[in-house]
């Protein structure tokens, strides 16, 4: 019995230091994905769907963008969702209140893109009545435009995430 209990509650503190070191990086990891990814988006994507609308190419952006949509939201959500819960687990391991706030900087992604953004994802995907190419390209140019600041609230959560694990690794 003796070293049953003992080994279990080494066990628990096994599971806890590695759940104190595991969570934050894996918060840091998780923002630093959808850094990448949405900055992708910004030079590579909105790049692209800019130069169609300056080619005046009304019919590549009506063909491009509903495919292209639904791939980056579904890779989206699941790793907004492990970068939330990850920065709120990483609170919950270290108390520090600050995680919390880079959980809510890395899950405000998703209300800006549903909030900001749908009207023009819906319309440019097709779910709208019968659009004028210059609605598709004004359409194209807010999206492009309003893309910009989840880019933003993504980095904000990597560095500021990134200095709360320095902080922490500094302090005894």
């Amino acid at each position: 019995y003796f070293i049953q209990s003992n080994l279990r509650t080494m066990g628990n503190a096994l599971s806890d230091v590695t759940l104190q070191a595991a969570l934050p990086v894996t918060a840091i990891l998780a923002s630093g994905i959808v850094t990448g990814f949405l900055s992708a988006v910004t030079f590579l994507d909105v790049r692209t769907f800019n130069t169609l609308v300056a080619k005046k190419d009304a019919e590549s952006i009506k063909k491009i963008f509903p495919i292209w949509w639904p791939f980056g939201k579904s890779f989206m959500v699941p790793a907004l969702a492990l970068g939330f819960v990850a920065h709120i687990g990483s609170y919950a391991v270290t108390q520090n209140k600050l995680w919390i706030l880079t959980g809510c900087l890395i899950f405000s992604i998703g209300p800006w893109t549903a909030l900001v953004m749908n009207k023009d994802i819906e319309s440019l995907r097709g779910n709208k009545e019968e659009l004028s190419d210059e609605d598709i390209y004004s359409f194209t140019k807010s999206f492009c435009r309003a893309h910009h600041p989840r880019l933003g609230l993504a980095l904000l959560s990597l560095i500021s995430s990134s200095i709360l694990l320095m902080e922490n690794q500094i302090r005894p």
